[in-house]
């Protein structure tokens, strides 16, 4: 039963951004001593994914009606956010 407050089928329709949505993004590597590795530290992977938090709080912010404004949402501060905004009679 999809509805406020409700998931339903969203993971079949809500739309991620993907590589043909960012622009054109050159990795410039900076050498740096680091003892676990024989590289130096390295990580590419970030930017495709930086609009994940922002999406998962908007789709909150829409099945709930309550936005919040810091992340990572995890179970206590949706709680706690709930419990303010009036979603729960605790």
């Amino acid at each position: 039963m999809a509805g406020p407050g409700r998931a339903g089928q969203i993971h079949e329709t809500y739309k991620l951004s993907t590589a043909m949505d960012h622009p054109h993004l050159e990795g410039q590597f900076v050498e740096n001593y680091e003892l676990t590795s024989a590289f130096g530290t390295k990580a590419l992977g970030e930017p495709p994914v930086c609009s994940v938090a922002p999406a998962i709080r908007n789709a909150v912010l829409q099945a709930t009606g309550i936005g919040i404004g810091q992340v990572p949402l995890n179970p206590h501060t949706l709680f706690e956010e709930f419990k303010k905004g009036g979603l729960l009679d605790v």
